[in-house]
């Protein structure tokens, strides 16, 4: 089985199962092309981003690229109330974690932010989501 039928059976069993994903910085680079997989396997898809290193211009791209509308929620995932909410709204079936400060500048000045966006948001988002489902 070649790797392009291995995709083709993984996007008809995700038209099957409905899925629902959380993509956090899905506004970025990785994040948005991860978007475009998802939104062409039929999942339904929730952008959580702050726009720091990305912009919404890119969401809008993924929709024309797809043809496919998705879920834009903008906050900050260290806002651990905006993350938990929209977590909730989403009923999202998977989590996938993207955003962070990745610039080296950023972390040279202070190592707070880059700890706590690599850290400890995913385990936030881990117990919420372990919690909802």
């Amino acid at each position: 089985m070649t790797l392009h039928d291995r995709l083709d059976t993984l996007r008809s069993s995700l038209n099957e199962v409905g899925a629902y994903d959380f993509v956090t910085g899905g506004a970025g680079y990785i994040g948005s092309h991860t978007c475009v997989e998802l939104l062409d396997a039929g999942c339904d898809v929730t952008v959580f981003d702050n726009f720091c290193n990305s912009h919404p211009e890119a969401v809008a791209r993924v929709e024309r690229i797809t043809g496919k509308k998705l879920r834009l929620v903008q906050g900050d995932i260290r806002n651990r109330a905006a993350l938990v909410a929209a977590l909730h709204e989403s009923e999202a079936s998977a989590v996938i974690h993207f955003a962070g400060l990745k610039a080296v500048g950023n972390r040279l000045l202070s190592r707070w932010p880059t700890t706590t966006t690599t850290w400890s948001v995913p385990c936030v988002c881990w117990k919420r989501w372990r919690r909802a489902g």
